[in-house]
Protein backbone atom coordinates (compact mmCIF):
# COMPACT_ATOMS: atom_id res chain seq x y z
CA UNK A 1 0.00 0.00 0.00
CA UNK A 2 1.00 3.40 -0.48
CA UNK A 3 2.86 5.13 2.01
CA UNK A 4 3.16 9.09 2.46
CA UNK A 5 6.82 9.16 3.31
CA UNK A 6 9.59 6.82 2.35
CA UNK A 7 12.80 6.89 4.54
CA UNK A 8 15.82 4.96 3.56
CA UNK A 9 18.59 4.00 5.82
CA UNK A 10 22.04 2.49 4.40
CA UNK A 11 23.54 0.03 7.36
CA UNK A 12 26.95 -1.39 7.22
CA UNK A 13 28.87 -1.95 10.22
CA UNK A 14 26.42 0.29 12.94
CA UNK A 15 26.03 -2.21 15.39
CA UNK A 16 26.53 0.25 18.38
CA UNK A 17 24.49 3.11 16.68
CA UNK A 18 21.60 1.44 14.42
CA UNK A 19 19.41 0.51 17.53
CA UNK A 20 18.92 4.38 17.94
CA UNK A 21 18.50 5.52 14.70
CA UNK A 22 15.69 3.20 14.16
CA UNK A 23 14.09 3.66 17.80
CA UNK A 24 14.16 7.45 17.08
CA UNK A 25 12.34 6.63 13.54
CA UNK A 26 9.86 4.60 14.51
CA UNK A 27 8.82 6.68 17.95
CA UNK A 28 7.80 9.67 15.35
CA UNK A 29 4.27 11.22 16.01
CA UNK A 30 3.29 10.83 12.27
CA UNK A 31 3.55 6.78 11.31
CA UNK A 32 2.22 7.09 7.82
CA UNK A 33 5.99 5.55 6.77
CA UNK A 34 7.93 3.07 5.40
CA UNK A 35 11.53 2.36 6.60
CA UNK A 36 14.09 0.76 4.28
CA UNK A 37 16.70 -0.31 5.76
CA UNK A 38 19.84 -1.60 3.11
CA UNK A 39 22.26 -3.76 4.83
CA UNK A 40 25.01 -3.02 2.68
CA UNK A 41 26.72 -6.71 3.47
CA UNK A 42 27.61 -5.88 6.70
CA UNK A 43 29.87 -7.86 8.54
CA UNK A 44 28.92 -7.27 12.47
CA UNK A 45 25.63 -8.03 14.43
CA UNK A 46 23.76 -5.08 12.03
CA UNK A 47 22.02 -7.50 9.76
CA UNK A 48 20.38 -9.34 13.20
CA UNK A 49 19.58 -6.30 14.51
CA UNK A 50 17.12 -4.71 11.83
CA UNK A 51 16.09 -8.24 10.87
CA UNK A 52 14.98 -8.56 14.18
CA UNK A 53 13.25 -4.79 13.95
CA UNK A 54 11.48 -5.93 10.77
CA UNK A 55 10.11 -9.20 12.49
CA UNK A 56 8.32 -7.21 14.66
CA UNK A 57 7.10 -4.24 12.60
CA UNK A 58 5.27 -4.03 9.31
CA UNK A 59 6.58 -0.70 8.49
CA UNK A 60 10.22 -1.97 7.70
CA UNK A 61 11.20 -3.22 5.16
CA UNK A 62 15.39 -4.92 4.95
CA UNK A 63 17.29 -5.20 1.63
CA UNK A 64 20.53 -7.27 2.11
CA UNK A 65 23.29 -6.80 -0.56
CA UNK A 66 25.45 -9.96 -1.31
CA UNK A 67 28.93 -7.87 -1.42
CA UNK A 68 29.08 -3.86 -0.44
CA UNK A 69 28.45 -1.38 -2.38
CA UNK A 70 28.65 1.59 -1.02
CA UNK A 71 26.27 4.54 0.53
CA UNK A 72 25.47 5.69 -3.06
CA UNK A 73 24.40 2.43 -4.44
CA UNK A 74 22.37 1.45 -1.30
CA UNK A 75 20.81 4.60 -1.22
CA UNK A 76 19.95 4.12 -5.18
CA UNK A 77 18.37 0.92 -4.13
CA UNK A 78 16.15 2.69 -1.77
CA UNK A 79 15.07 4.93 -3.53
CA UNK A 80 13.97 2.46 -6.54
CA UNK A 81 12.13 0.68 -3.80
CA UNK A 82 10.21 3.35 -1.89
CA UNK A 83 6.51 3.35 -2.34
CA UNK A 84 5.69 6.89 -1.53
CA UNK A 85 6.40 9.85 -3.69
CA UNK A 86 9.04 11.36 -0.94
CA UNK A 87 11.93 10.25 0.89
CA UNK A 88 13.55 10.95 4.10
CA UNK A 89 17.59 9.80 4.38
CA UNK A 90 18.43 8.99 7.67
CA UNK A 91 22.45 7.60 8.18
CA UNK A 92 22.21 4.48 10.17
CA UNK A 93 24.57 6.08 12.79
CA UNK A 94 22.27 9.63 13.45
CA UNK A 95 19.34 10.08 14.52
CA UNK A 96 15.84 12.03 14.10
CA UNK A 97 13.87 14.20 16.31
CA UNK A 98 10.27 12.76 17.48
CA UNK A 99 8.31 15.48 15.58
CA UNK A 100 10.61 15.34 12.17
CA UNK A 101 7.68 13.42 9.88
CA UNK A 102 4.90 15.26 11.21
CA UNK A 103 6.60 18.79 10.82
CA UNK A 104 8.00 17.78 6.78
CA UNK A 105 4.85 16.20 5.87
CA UNK A 106 2.71 19.12 7.19
CA UNK A 107 4.96 21.93 5.69
CA UNK A 108 4.82 19.79 2.36
CA UNK A 109 0.86 19.98 2.39
CA UNK A 110 1.06 23.83 3.18
CA UNK A 111 3.79 24.46 0.54
CA UNK A 112 3.97 21.96 -2.65
CA UNK A 113 7.01 22.09 -2.40
CA UNK A 114 9.31 19.41 -4.00
CA UNK A 115 12.18 19.58 -0.83
CA UNK A 116 11.71 20.65 2.25
CA UNK A 117 14.93 21.46 4.31
CA UNK A 118 15.79 21.93 7.89
CA UNK A 119 18.02 22.43 10.29
CA UNK A 120 20.50 19.83 12.00
CA UNK A 121 22.37 19.22 14.84
CA UNK A 122 26.10 18.20 15.16
CA UNK A 123 26.88 15.38 18.46
CA UNK A 124 29.60 14.89 19.39
CA UNK A 125 30.25 11.34 21.28
CA UNK A 126 33.27 12.59 23.11
CA UNK A 127 31.94 15.96 24.90
CA UNK A 128 28.41 14.91 25.12
CA UNK A 129 27.92 18.39 23.17
CA UNK A 130 25.56 19.63 20.78
CA UNK A 131 26.06 22.20 18.02
CA UNK A 132 22.81 23.51 15.96
CA UNK A 133 23.98 24.51 12.38
CA UNK A 134 21.35 26.54 10.85
CA UNK A 135 21.09 27.53 7.02
CA UNK A 136 21.50 31.33 6.83
CA UNK A 137 17.94 32.79 5.02
CA UNK A 138 15.51 34.86 6.76
CA UNK A 139 13.46 35.19 2.92
CA UNK A 140 10.41 33.71 2.19
CA UNK A 141 11.54 32.96 -0.94
CA UNK A 142 14.05 30.26 -0.88
CA UNK A 143 17.16 30.84 -3.34
CA UNK A 144 18.10 27.42 -3.96
CA UNK A 145 21.86 29.08 -3.74
CA UNK A 146 21.92 29.28 -0.45
CA UNK A 147 21.77 25.50 0.33
CA UNK A 148 24.37 24.56 -2.19
CA UNK A 149 26.75 27.40 -0.28
CA UNK A 150 26.17 25.66 2.61
CA UNK A 151 26.83 22.13 1.16
CA UNK A 152 23.61 20.19 1.68
CA UNK A 153 23.55 16.96 2.84
CA UNK A 154 21.28 14.39 1.68
CA UNK A 155 20.13 13.43 5.47
CA UNK A 156 18.54 17.90 5.56
CA UNK A 157 15.72 17.57 3.93
CA UNK A 158 12.19 15.87 2.45
CA UNK A 159 12.80 15.09 -1.20
CA UNK A 160 10.32 14.34 -3.62
CA UNK A 161 11.41 11.19 -5.40
CA UNK A 162 10.94 11.76 -8.87
CA UNK A 163 13.93 14.30 -8.54
CA UNK A 164 16.18 11.52 -8.39
CA UNK A 165 14.00 9.33 -10.90
CA UNK A 166 14.45 12.23 -13.89
CA UNK A 167 18.80 11.19 -13.71
CA UNK A 168 19.96 12.78 -11.36
CA UNK A 169 21.10 9.54 -8.95
CA UNK A 170 24.07 9.25 -6.48
CA UNK A 171 27.18 8.15 -8.06
CA UNK A 172 27.70 4.15 -6.74
CA UNK A 173 31.23 2.90 -5.61
CA UNK A 174 32.47 5.55 -4.46
CA UNK A 175 32.84 7.90 -1.34
CA UNK A 176 31.08 11.32 -0.22
CA UNK A 177 28.83 10.52 -3.31
CA UNK A 178 26.64 12.90 -1.76
CA UNK A 179 28.93 16.04 -3.10
CA UNK A 180 28.40 15.26 -6.74
CA UNK A 181 24.48 14.93 -6.95
CA UNK A 182 23.02 17.24 -4.05
CA UNK A 183 23.33 21.20 -5.47
CA UNK A 184 21.93 19.65 -8.89
CA UNK A 185 18.88 17.98 -7.08
CA UNK A 186 18.67 21.79 -5.01
CA UNK A 187 18.28 23.40 -8.27
CA UNK A 188 16.48 21.09 -9.98
CA UNK A 189 13.05 21.88 -7.76
CA UNK A 190 10.46 24.15 -8.53
CA UNK A 191 10.31 25.22 -5.17
CA UNK A 192 12.07 24.64 -1.94
CA UNK A 193 10.86 25.21 1.56
CA UNK A 194 12.56 25.62 4.87
CA UNK A 195 11.83 24.69 8.44
CA UNK A 196 14.02 27.14 10.95
CA UNK A 197 14.02 24.22 13.55
CA UNK A 198 16.29 21.53 13.74
CA UNK A 199 15.38 17.61 13.58
CA UNK A 200 18.39 15.70 12.72
CA UNK A 201 21.28 14.81 14.68
CA UNK A 202 24.29 14.19 12.78
CA UNK A 203 27.14 12.42 14.85
CA UNK A 204 30.57 13.76 14.84
CA UNK A 205 32.01 10.62 15.73
CA UNK A 206 35.79 10.15 14.88
CA UNK A 207 36.03 7.04 15.78
CA UNK A 208 32.58 5.68 14.18
CA UNK A 209 32.65 2.76 12.26
CA UNK A 210 30.33 4.16 9.72
CA UNK A 211 32.03 7.19 9.44
CA UNK A 212 35.24 6.50 9.87
CA UNK A 213 37.85 9.15 7.73
CA UNK A 214 40.77 7.23 6.56
CA UNK A 215 42.56 9.32 4.23
CA UNK A 216 42.12 6.97 1.16
CA UNK A 217 38.79 7.94 0.88
CA UNK A 218 39.91 11.71 -0.25
CA UNK A 219 41.53 10.59 -3.27
CA UNK A 220 38.94 7.65 -4.47
CA UNK A 221 37.72 8.36 -8.12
Amino acid sequence: MPVKVSIIVPVYNCEAYITKCIDSILENTFKDFELILINDASTDSSPVIIHNYKSVDHRIRVIDLSENQRQGAARNIGIREALSDFILFVDADDWIAPTTLQSVIDNQNQTGADIVAFNLINYFDEHNQQIEIKYKSSSSKIDPRIFILNSPAPCQALFRKSLFLHGLMFPEHTFFEDASIMPAIFLSASKISLLNDAYYFYRRNNISTCRKKDDYRFLSE
